[in-house]
């Protein structure tokens, strides 16, 4: 009997949704790759791309990967348990007062980052010199505003997801990161020195997350998504019941985003300390070993995190456990293969698409290095997503803040060690570990508390990875053959990357169904 991919996820539509939301996302990868292909050809590995990648990871860190994304998480089960209550009125309120009060944080956030400004890049960049470090401060403050911009845009996209409206949420960082490359072709164009040109992005990046806001809250109105209530004291009530709960989601959660970053902020630290270039080759790795994230996880967890919520709230925890198992196998089906193609195949990849202009064969060692290890960090943190969000959607929110505690731990103790032994690179390890960690501890606890039966799925997974061999084989021989391609024209690079996609695809496809996961009934 096969295993039939169109019931890996089922609810509201979400079968259709997901496929409309991971189209979205393919357009917005597609935009982010022209964004980073063109930063690293403009940049490369330079001081000017260390200073510039720092000052923006701050801004980025703590308004889009904390405040918003946290927020966002916490208001979903909130608001979708108001939404199935068929109580508008109370799902007004608490959507005004979240706006409100995330509004007042983070330009709160915004403020404290301004005034320890010089602080922060002096602590994060301690190896940085002295003029880079400068740099750096003068870049944050321009781009400092997007600490609030992002989370109020996220808010937007919230209310909206809720209402079943997922495709304006999913348009959103295309639209950042148009506004975004649009800076960067000003710079590629015009030829502004670098050292000018790292301001055009700083503003673009601040335009870009301003765009997002206006996309979002216009679409609310648009849609007539009746969100808000008219202002009076309701605004202020800081005890209400929605508040409270949001509240009691946020902290755990927030912690959790915390851990993740903590690592990424010593990862930065540790890098700031090797041969320059090495923050901005660790910015090129991780978003290259983030692609199948930001275009698949992305669309699966946006989709199936109400429906989890709505399922919990509903009382209906069978649908909540069939989704958790449908959504984990679908990102587990798509990321194996992805994972072993960028770890094979790093140093071809990271050639093909990153080096010209600036980033020289010096900037795609570096890179590669790192991402060896990030590649092999992408199937564990497909599945760490899916579980998160099945765990707030049960109400349980300190039991991955501890797994998740721990496994940051386990990569931070890690990236010390293995950056004396193998430099840059062992900070790629070091992600790997940890998110191996923190996935095999989510998955155990969760199939104990739901009985997900995984002893009995092992079987499926065994199959996954038979399919997988011919792709092992194929990759191998991709990286054999790169020895003739390396030294030749965009040209024949290109085909060198079409002729891969074209024979490992139906090759999968072909092992996927003859091991009996197949991709119909």
């Amino acid at each position: 009997m096969g295993f039939d991919i169109t019931r890996l996820i089922k609810g509201e539509r979400l079968k259709d949704t997901v496929g409309s939301v991971m189209v979205i996302n393919l357009v917005l990868a597609a935009t982010a790759l022209i964004k980073d292909i063109s930063l690293a050809s403009y940049l490369g590995t330079s001081p000017q791309a260390d200073a510039y990648l720092l000052a923006l990871f701050l801004p980025d860190t703590a308004g889009n990967n904390l405040l918003a994304a946290t927020f966002a998480v916490a208001c979903i089960p909130v608001f979708s348990r108001l939404y199935v209550a068929g109580d508008p009125e109370c799902l007004k309120q608490a959507m005004t007062r979240v706006t409100l009060y995330l509004s007042l944080v983070s330009m709160l956030v915004a403020a404290l980052f301004y005034i320890e400004r010089g602080a922060l890049v002096g602590r994060l960049g301690a190896g940085l010199a002295l003029e880079a470090k400068i740099l750096c401060v003068q870049l944050l403050v321009i781009m400092l505003p997007a600490v609030a911009a992002f989370p109020i845009a996220t808010i937007g996209a919230a209310v909206m997801q809720v209402h079943n409206r997922f495709d304006i949420p999913a348009l959103g960082p295309v639209l950042f990161n148009a506004v975004y490359l649009g800076g960067i072709f000003i710079t590629l164009f015009t030829g502004v020195p670098s050292g000018q040109g790292v301001y055009i992005l700083a503003w673009s990046v601040l335009a870009g997350a301003l765009s997002m806001v206006a996309l979002n809250w216009i679409s609310v109105r648009r849609f007539r998504i009746d969100a808000f209530v008219r202002p009076g004291k309701v605004w202020l009530k800081v005890n209400s019941p929605e508040i409270k709960e949001v509240i009691v989601i946020f902290l755990p959660y927030l912690l959790i985003m915390v851990a993740f970053q903590s690592v990424l902020a010593v990862e930065r630290y540790l890098a700031s300390g090797l041969a320059a270039g090495s923050i901005a080759g660790l910015n090129y790795a991780f978003r290259m070993a983030q692609f199948p994230l930001w275009v698949f996880v992305a669309a699966v967890s946006a989709v199936a995190f109400p429906s989890m919520s709505k399922a919990t709230g509903a009382g209906r925890l069978t649908d909540l456990k069939e989704t958790l198992a449908r959504s984990v196998g679908l990102v587990f089906m798509i990321t194996v293969p992805l994972a072993i193609c960028l770890f094979i195949l790093r140093v071809p990849a990271v050639s093909i698409l990153l080096q010209r202009g600036s980033f020289d064969q010096s900037s795609v060692q570096i890179t590669a290095g790192i991402l060896a290890g990030y590649s092999l960090s992408i199937v564990p943190q497909a599945a760490v997503v899916i579980c998160l969000r099945a765990f707030l959607a049960l109400g349980r929110y300190y039991v991955p803040l501890l797994a998740t505690a721990f496994s940051a731990g386990l990569n931070i103790a890690l990236d010390f060690i293995l950056v004396e032994a193998l430099g840059s690179a062992g900070l790629g390890y070091g992600a790997a570990a940890g998110a191996l960690a923190n996935a095999v501890i989510l998955l155990t606890l969760l199939n104990r508390q739901l009985g997900l039966g995984m002893a009995g799925r092992l079987g499926w997974l065994g199959r996954i990875l038979a399919a997988n061999l011919p792709v092992l084989l194929l990759a191998w021989a991709f990286l054999w053959a790169w020895q003739w391609v390396a030294g030749a024209g965009p040209a024949v690079r290109l085909a060198y990357a079409l002729g891969l996609a074209a024979v490992v695809l139906p090759v999968y496809f072909a092992g996927l169904r003859l091991v009996r996961v197949t991709l119909k009934k």
